[in-house]
């Protein structure tokens, strides 16, 4: 996965305090040998979601709502065939907009496609300490298990177990060493980006335990 993070500012409506006002975007990158064709059905088609994510009921179309089991719910506001798809999605209180595009890298045989994930969330829906405590790896490391779930899919048909399947995958032995890898990746993006260095390395409770087990 390749790690990007960075703050910018969200639309100012109305005079609010500071935190409401940053949007909180993360990006990362991941890539497969598989076909655009199957990637995008794998996202798109509600019967292969289910095998990978969560049952999702809705028209996942553009303009369609949608359900996400008991997950989120959403609304896609872009579907370019196979080439970007941006979710509004909707969880509790908090609203993170969802931005997937597809590329290539390498040639020939060594060619890969690859799905670019943008996540933008405004700090002041986030719960209260979210930042403080956890960093971008708070939406991060979630996401890339997500993503990490997708691979998996389209490599060999796994189908989601009892539950979701990024779960499945963050308590298992490959899984455990991904989230860590993947922990100190974000927490080393947020420094770079400005985020202060004793905060990321403090004591406070950590998403990598909260997803693992593991102390950071």
């Amino acid at each position: 996965m390749i790690r990007k993070f960075s703050f910018a500012k969200a639309a100012k409506k109305k005079p609010a305090a500071k935190s409401a006002q940053d949007a909180y975007v993360i990006e990362f990158t991941a890539q497969t040998p598989k076909s655009v064709d199957e990637i995008w059905g794998a996202l798109v088609k509600p019967e292969k979601i289910a095998l990978w994510l969560t049952p999702v009921s809705g028209k996942p179309a553009k303009g369609g709502a949608f359900r996400l089991g008991d997950l989120a719910d959403g609304s896609i506001t872009v579907c370019e065939p196979k080439r970007r798809l941006s979710i509004d999605l909707i969880r509790g209180t908090s609203r993170q907009m969802i931005d997937i595009t597809f590329g290539q890298e390498g040639k020939g045989k060594s060619k890969l496609n690859t799905i670019t994930v943008k996540i933008t969330a405004n700090l002041g829906d986030l719960p209260a300490g979210n930042w403080q405590t956890l960093g971008p790896a708070a939406l991060g490391m979630g996401w890339e298990l997500v993503a990490q779930a997708l691979l998996y899919y389209l490599a060999g048909g796994q189908t989601v177990p009892r539950k979701s399947s990024a779960m499945a995958f963050a308590t298992s032995a490959e899984g455990r060493a991904f989230c860590s890898e993947a922990f100190s990746g974000w927490r080393s993006a947020a420094i770079a980006g400005g985020a202060d260095a004793g905060i990321m390395a403090g004591p406070a409770p950590s998403v990598l335990q909260i997803y693992t087990g593991l102390h950071p």
